[in-house]
């Protein structure tokens, strides 16, 4: 899953992935996240920020070239 990427690429899918599951728990019931998310129009801000830095991480791959 994060194997390719570097460090800011596992750091930027972690973040995203916590931002994205506690919004998406948040906006299907009610959950004890009330303090990290504590609306639904939060949550659905913190579940489209989720997944842009989980689209985005992508863009921190390891780079491919190989030293002598």
């Amino acid at each position: 899953m994060t194997k390719n990427l570097s460090f800011m690429g596992k750091v930027t899918f972690w973040i995203g992935f916590f931002f994205f599951v506690f919004s998406f728990s948040s906006l299907l019931g009610d959950t004890n996240f009330k303090e990290v998310v504590p609306t639904t129009s939060i949550g659905l801000i913190y579940f489209l920020l989720g997944g842009a830095l989980l689209l985005g991480s992508r863009l921190f791959q390891k780079s491919t070239k190989k030293q002598r």
